[in-house]
This record gives structure tokens, sequence and C-alpha cells, in this order.
């Protein structure tokens, strides 16, 4: 049976988010095989099982933001021998799953699958948006230094960063709250992503100019031939539009539909 092992960070308040999100896991992602919830956190969960699960605790220390986001990282590359998974998915706890999300036909390739930012990919629909609002969205055209809409993003701009990019290849930008992989390419990322966390940390003091998701994106030039990028709307936000010839399976969520899904 092909096992599937999901990612998830939990700590602090997020682990009630994961309690919110698990029943979601469970019935949304690849059906059929056998899942394992890998869940770092620091609050009191034992390991538990049912006929198609299991849930295997990682046990970290709470700390505060930034490294609470980047150091997740390292927890996982720590522990990898608790993952047992030929596919990985990789969640936050802020996400909520709207629909089947399968990852064995995409696994054949034995890749990386990353989904686009929804806030970088297109312009949020203009319904219901005020003139101010209107005129900040197309501002965006002319990001910073004349840079391309299609390569606007968050991404890390001092030299002095590992995760700095150079202008030229700024094209897509994912975001670091969804992922999927095989075991191997899963392993890869994540080792990157806590080793060049730690070089900044040592070397300049602080962490790139959106976390763990700018070393992400420095990933994905680094290594563009050994990704894809998962169909345009597959991980999306409210408010923001999506090809409606791709089915939504994955919706980030703002703090406040978490808190009145959480605590209704």
């Amino acid at each position: 049976m092909i096992v599937t092992s999901i990612l998830i960070t939990a700590t602090g308040s997020y682990f009630g988010y994961f309690q919110r999100l698990l029943p979601e896991l469970l019935h949304y992602v690849d059906s059929g095989n056998f899942l394992q919830i890998v869940v770092a956190t620091d609050s009191e969960i034992r390991a538990r099982s049912g006929s198609q699960y299991v849930i295997t605790p990682i046990r970290v220390q709470a700390e505060a933001w930034p490294h609470s986001t980047t150091k997740r990282y390292r927890y996982f590359q720590e522990n990898w021998e608790v993952v047992k998974g030929q596919n990985i998915v990789w969640i936050d706890a802020d996400m909520k799953i709207v629909s089947r999300v399968s990852t064995n036909k995409l696994l054949e390739s034995k890749k990386l699958y990353l989904s686009l930012h929804p806030g970088f990919s297109t312009i949020k629909t203009l319904h219901s948006k005020s003139p101010i609002e209107i005129y900040k969205l197309f501002k965006r055209f002319f990001y910073s230094k004349f840079e391309l809409y299609i390569g606007s993003g968050g991404w890390e701009r001092g030299r002095v960063s590992a995760a700095f990019i150079p202008l030229w290849h700024r094209k897509q930008y994912f975001q670091g709250g969804f992922w999927i992989a095989s075991n191997n390419e899963a392993f890869r990322l994540i080792s990157f992503i806590a080793k060049t966390a730690q070089l900044d940390l040592e070397n300049i003091g602080r962490y790139a100019r959106h976390n763990d998701e700018s070393y992400l994106n420095k990933y994905a030039v680094v290594e563009r031939n050994s990704l894809e990028s998962l169909p345009y709307g597959f991980v999306t936000a409210n408010g923001y539009f999506w090809n409606p010839k791709n089915e939504r399976k994955v919706v980030c969520l703002d703090k406040i539909e978490l808190e009145i899904l959480v605590f209704p």
C-alpha cells in the first residue's frame, strides 16, 4: 500500500487550527492510500491510529515568530527517519481543504510540485473594490524597479542573504503553505531551507524577507528543472481569482476566517 505522509507544524495556537484541519485531511487527501499525519507540536498529543491513518507527533519547543515558521523545516529534517511515506504533502495549519487531493498520479514523475502564490500570480478580482484598492492593484504592475508583474512577489532583495534572487530570475513566485513531493525530493527541499536559513542567521543575524517562503523560492530557481507547478487555482485564497477550469483544492484562510472556524 502507498503511504502518504502529511507534514504539518502546530505550535501554540496553531494546534487548534490543526485539530480543525485534521478531519479534512482524513476525508480529502489520497483516499486509498494509508495516511501518516506527522505533526510537529509543543502540545500534548499521543501517537494514535485508525484503519487508514496514523498520527506521528514530533515534540518541539514553541518559539517566537519568525523562528516558529522558519525552524519548522529543521524539525522535520532532524526527524526524517519517522517520515514513512513515499508521497509527501506539506500543508500549513491555517489552510482549508475543499476538494479531493490525490498525489499518486502526480508523483509518478518523482518530482516536487509547488503551488503559485495567489497574491502574486494574478490581480485580485475587482468586484466590490474601492477606487483606492483598484489603484493599488494596478500600481503593482510597475512593482519595484520596472519589474514585470508576472515576476512580482515577496522575493529576497538583499544580496547578503542566501535567499537572494536576481531580478532576471524572478518569474513565478510560489507560496510556502502547500506543496507535494516524492520522499527524496521533499527531503532535498527541506534540507536546503533548513541549511540556508541557518546560514543567514549565523552570517547576517536574520532570516530572509519572507522567512521560509523566501528560501523555498530560492530553491525553486536553483532546482527549476526538477520541479513542476501545480495548476493555477489548486491553492488559492478567498477574494482572489482562479481559473474556473481548474478545481480549487486548498484555500488559504486569513486569521478572521480561522477564528470563526475554530472558535465559532
